[in-house]
């Protein structure tokens, strides 16, 4: 029982936090976040919580203009969540960031982001799981997933294709080719 008391905690947190105005605001993110809590209890996400990880921190959204294509980017890195965001807010994007599998389902659900850069290798939840849960949720199975790893695992960038992320890419990486790719994504999917 206590994943459960943990991942509502954090569910009552998010909505505290939030900053819907309007009764109908805070009622639709109550209907996202039943949404995420169905979709972590199927996948056996609060399984996670048994081994002493901490429940998912709110992800932060960091940009100026409201308008502007958001990214979402799901790494356990956060020096490279940070680099990234920089440059891709420097390009005009709004960026929103989450540092673990869980943590960028959630994001991804809440916030409706233009395109996903997505890690493999991360804890509370691997990039193949997250993709999986993307892909068969009908609010984020349009998104389109970039795949960013260090992991050089054989078979690997097949089975994230046909998984359903859009490209793969690795580590290190030109951060040029990264923006044109995100660039073409949010084109693709207008």
């Amino acid at each position: 029982m206590p994943p459960l008391e943990t991942k509502q905690a954090s569910t009552q947190d998010i909505l505290r936090n939030s900053t819907s105005t309007t009764e109908q605001e805070v009622t639709d993110s109550r209907k996202k976040l039943s949404t995420v809590d169905r979709v972590f209890s199927r996948s056996g996400f609060e399984k996670l919580f048994l081994d002493g990880a901490q429940p998912p921190k709110r992800p932060h959204i960091r940009s100026k203009d409201v308008n502007a294509p958001l990214v979402l980017h799901v790494d356990d890195d956060v020096d490279l969540v940070d680099a990234v965001t920089s440059r891709l807010r420097s390009k005009g994007f709004r960026v929103a960031s989450a540092l673990d599998g869980i943590s960028g389902m959630q994001a991804a659900l809440l916030y409706p982001a233009s395109v996903i850069i997505l890690d493999y290798d991360m804890p509370n939840g691997r990039g193949d799981t997250v993709i999986d849960l993307l892909k068969s949720n009908k609010n984020t199975e349009n998104i389109p997933i970039i795949v960013l790893t260090a992991v050089h695992k054989k078979g690997l960038k097949r089975q994230l294709l046909n998984q359903g992320a859009n490209v793969f890419m690795t580590k290190p990486f030109d951060f040029e080719e990264l923006q044109e790719t995100v660039s073409s994504m949010i084109d693709l999917n207008k």
